[in-house]
């Protein structure tokens, strides 16, 4: 593991990148191959277009053949509170942006460490971390960012397995982390049938799942 480091105030970004957010990534398992920095995209403000620079956008291959996840991480300077609204405005901005549509948000400022989910036009927690407890919260930090459990998210829960597979879709095994349950998913074939009709047959077998027995 490498030294946690201790900033002040004055220290900038650029210093908690270095010595921070870098070593972190590479002991999370991350590879140079997965992490694109100072990642550009335009957003519209006030009927003009501006252009953004997320400073870190990471892709990640789905280990089950489903999308792959995609996690911005955004630095801050240590007298920023990574609460702020303008900050997590700008998270909002970059990781629901279509060129990036992250799976999570990772805000730091050096001396807190926070990580977010998005879901729609809002940024959910998901944990938070002391810099200084860095070592003490590792396991459970790499439980939820390590490239290994990121490779198995999916719309938000962890996919254990693939249950089977028809002419329409496949079903895994999931885990629900905010309900703490195993649950079915299943996956709509793109292409395998017009949307209308999958949709339709999605609902139905979705209800009949869903059905109390008598």
């Amino acid at each position: 593991m490498f030294p946690v480091p201790v900033f002040a105030d004055d220290d900038n970004e650029t210093q908690v990148r270095e010595f921070l957010v870098a070593p972190l990534l590479s002991h999370l398992g991350f590879c140079e191959a997965d992490i694109e920095t100072e990642f550009n995209i335009l957003s519209r403000f006030g009927g003009t277009r501006k252009p953004l620079r997320a400073d870190y956008v990471i892709s990640v291959p789905n280990a089950f053949d489903l999308p792959p996840n995609r996690i911005v991480v955004e630095v801050k300077r240590p007298a920023i509170a990574i609460t702020a609204d303008e900050v997590m405005e700008q998270a909002l901005i970059y990781g629901a942006h279509p060129s990036i549509q992250a799976s999570h948000v990772v805000i730091t400022n050096g001396r807190k460490l926070a990580l977010f989910s998005i879901s729609g036009t809002v940024v959910e927690p998901i944990a938070a971390f002391d810099v200084a407890r860095l070592l003490e919260d590792w396991e459970r930090i790499h439980a939820l960012l390590g490239v290994d459990a990121i490779t198995r998210e999916f719309a938000g829960v962890r996919v254990q397995r693939l249950i089977g597979a028809g002419g329409y879709g496949r079903v895994y095994e999931v885990v629900h982390p905010g309900l703490r349950r195993t649950e079915a998913l299943k996956v709509l074939q793109v292409g395998a049938e017009q949307v209308e009709r999958m949709r339709d047959r999605f609902t139905t077998g979705a209800m009949g799942l869903a059905a109390p027995a008598w």
